[in-house]
């Protein structure tokens, strides 16, 4: 438990800024009190600073928005802006910054709306962005804040026996099937593998862990694609879930500069949709737990993986607006980085080339240990969770 870092953000004023005049070039659907300040704006000097103004939320078009505003800058001045009230797509422009030193970008989040005084400080952050990324979350009343990080406690378990059971999607991945093995020994829960069995070979290793946890018995394996509603539903009808683990996802590079909308969407999928579809199959009222497995790359950039970095930031920010809708629910965002001892990255050898590149990973039995402790005390929030005793995660600019 001690090589475990566990991080929640927290707010950090930020002092306000002036603003200065520039042109604009508007991308996107997002408030339209914001893109109208923005097209009566006195253009300045110097070329065009593209902006993508997006919406309260992630919608498919959104994906397009963002990578034609980082064309736009890449064949301009390099610098971008994104203001969204809530919808977010930070995580995607960071990465492509961390790839191409030539681009800027700043994120600004209207978490109070778009008000006036939240817009003039908006465009205010838009004007005079440094390099390198940035965020800022500005409030109804135009104060700005920037994210920090603390240490969270997590020494408390009480692995109390819960009545039904508990859902874990992609349960016959490495990590899903190791869910499920360690609340069945620790908690006595039911779990219900939820995976879509046409998917592929299933590795030796999950063969291994899924042939111990059979023999533990009251163990349910469904056969259901996520990101399919109709089949989420039918294999969960009558079921009494109480729990959701959702580690559902695929893991694949590519620069952002070569990304697609379309491909984009697909990695989304299975994080943000089948969440989405797995609520709205289950009965809401009866669920008293629902953890999410994201990735720290949705907080601390990393090349070759923006495209993963985003899907990992709208799992979170799904999970959040999921939250309250559930008052009887405790709900946790865990964005871990890469697992050592399972999981895709570590089948796919991507563990010491992370650690590398200063990406601790979260030792298998640690890490499980954490998920319990989480399981049990569900009064956390989204969560960061970094491996081997790391104190230095870099904060979000």
């Amino acid at each position: 438990m001690n090589r475990i870092a566990v991080w929640r953000a927290h707010r950090v004023p930020v002092a306000p800024e002036r603003s200065v005049a520039r042109q604009w070039f508007v991308i996107g659907t997002g408030p339209a009190p914001l893109r109208a300040v923005l097209d009566a704006s006195t253009p300045g000097p110097g070329p065009a600073i593209p902006v993508v103004v997006l919406g309260d939320r992630f919608r498919p078009d959104d994906n397009e928005f963002l990578l034609r505003g980082l064309a736009v800058a890449r064949a301009g001045s390099g610098r971008l802006a994104l203001v969204h009230a809530g919808s977010g797509g930070g995580s995607l422009l960071n990465c492509a910054v961390a790839e191409d030193d030539r681009l800027s970008a700043i994120e600004i989040e209207l978490s109070g709306g778009a008000t006036p005084p939240a817009v003039e400080a908006a465009i205010a952050f838009a004007g005079r962005h440094a390099d390198g990324f940035r965020h800022v979350e500005i409030d109804g009343a135009g104060n700005a804040w920037r994210t920090g990080w603390s240490d969270v406690d997590v020494s408390s378990a009480d692995p109390a026996r819960l009545a039904g059971e508990v859902l874990i999607t992609g349960g016959l991945g490495g990590l899903g099937v190791r869910v499920a093995g360690m609340l069945r020994a620790r908690t006595g829960i039911r779990p219900v593998l939820l995976d879509d069995l046409g998917r592929g070979e299933i590795s030796g290793d999950v063969r291994a862990a899924l042939a111990r946890l059979k023999s533990s018995g009251g163990t349910t394996i469904l056969d259901a694609d996520v990101t399919d509603g109709a089949q989420v539903r039918a294999a969960l009808a009558g079921r009494q879930v109480t729990g959701i683990v959702h580690c559902a996802g695929d893991v694949r590079g590519g620069f952002v500069a070569n990304a697609t909308a379309s491909r984009l969407a697909a990695l989304q999928a299975p994080k943000v949709m089948g969440l989405r579809n797995v609520l709205a199959a289950v009965d809401r009222g009866a669920l008293r737990r629902l953890i999410t497995f994201g990735s720290i790359t949705a907080r601390s950039p990393h090349p070759n993986m923006g495209a993963y970095a985003l899907a990992n930031e709208l799992l979170r920010r799904g999970t959040t607006a999921a939250a309250g809708g559930l008052p009887d629910c405790g709900c946790t965002a865990v964005e871990w980085s890469l697992f050592s001892g399972a999981g895709q990255a570590h089948r796919m050898g991507a563990v010491r080339q992370a650690r590398s590149m200063g990406m601790p990973p979260v030792p298998l039995r640690a890490g499980m240990e954490v998920l319990l402790r989480l399981f049990t005390d569900p009064r956390h929030g989204s969560l960061a969770v970094t491996g081997l005793g790391d104190r230095t995660f870099p904060p979000v600019p």
